[in-house]
């Protein structure tokens, strides 16, 4: 089974979270959770989680803290998923085709649909963050 490290961040700008859909067509479309991706060969996970963010949404971000990490297997492979509490810089958020975005409150995170792995995340940054 395929095992992805993957870096995702809590970014935050003025009391809102920013989350994104999984784009159209991938088996887990229009699912939310928290922005990022997987790690290539020969970077470190802030490193990732910075050109992921550049790449998929063209804004920039501060990582300002490492916050837990979360191991879960869905159906197709395994993820192990380290999440960022980071800070929202500047640029004009302009995601990759298909993919949605939204800042919410930390309490409206409850209101959307997330990857399973992102809904553990939710639970422990509940724990950390309220």
């Amino acid at each position: 089974m395929r095992h992805y490290e993957v870096a995702a961040g809590v970014i935050l700008s003025k009391d809102k979270v920013l989350i994104t859909s999984r784009p159209q067509g991938d088996s887990y479309a229009g699912l939310w959770e928290f922005p990022g991706g997987k790690l290539e060969d020969g970077e470190t996970l802030e490193e990732c989680l910075i050109r992921e963010i550049k790449e998929e949404l063209g804004i920039k971000i501060a990582l300002q803290r490492y916050l837990f990490c979360v191991d879960y297997t869905y159906p197709e492979f395994r993820i192990r998923l380290h999440i960022f509490l980071c800070k929202y810089l500047g640029g004009k958020i302009s995601p990759l085709p298909g993919v949605n975005y939204k800042w919410v409150s930390l309490q409206e995170l409850a209101n959307f649909h997330f990857l399973e792995a992102d809904k553990i995340a939710l639970e422990k940054l509940r724990q950390v963050l309220i």
